[in-house]
């Protein structure tokens, strides 16, 4: 990776984060560049889905490794999903090799609060089917909150959150 890379990687890091730590209430959006004003409308829309009890529901379809519906889990942090949804921090992934399977959209470990999103298949995804791109968001943090995969697929998982929460 060049310098120049770095360099963009790293702004894009600290821009990003500045804009999804920001309160909620700011009537203008800190970043002006495209993809993070992107993908912060995406987690804005995916808030707005979990702010639903349809789309809440889908804490209770997925259980983490001890067992615990996701549900539960959200219950002993005292939070929401839409709450949750807030404390996690977004990255570029772009370079890694989690972002290498051309229909990888983001990607994170169960239990981390780092999700790493793939900006050019993200980017194009928001654009063609923003409801997918939200989807992709929440699925993402369901894996944060404890899912593994396989099982469930992550196809099922993200049928399974555009069941629930697009509309």
């Amino acid at each position: 990776m060049d310098s120049r890379d770095k360099a963009h990687r790293t702004r894009f890091t600290f821009l990003l984060f500045l804009l999804v730590a920001a309160p909620s209430t700011a009537s203008e959006p800190i970043v002006r560049t495209a993809f993070p004003q992107l993908v912060s409308g995406v987690i804005r829309d995916a808030a707005t889905m979990l702010a639903t009890s349809e789309c809440q529901a889908v804490f209770s379809d997925f259980r983490d490794a001890e067992g615990k519906t996701l549900k539960e889990r959200l219950d002993v942090l005292g939070q929401t999903g839409e709450r949750y949804l807030g404390r996690l921090l977004f990255y570029s992934g772009d370079g890694s090799q989690g972002c290498e399977r051309r229909h990888k959209l983001a990607f994170t470990s169960p239990g981390s609060h780092v999700i790493y999103i793939c900006e050019s298949q993200f980017s194009i995804a928001a654009r063609r089917s923003p409801g997918l791109a939200a989807a992709t968001i929440i699925h993402e943090e369901l894996h944060s909150l404890g899912l593994g995969e396989n099982p469930p697929t992550s196809t099922a998982i993200t049928e399974r959150v555009t069941l629930r929460c697009v509309r």
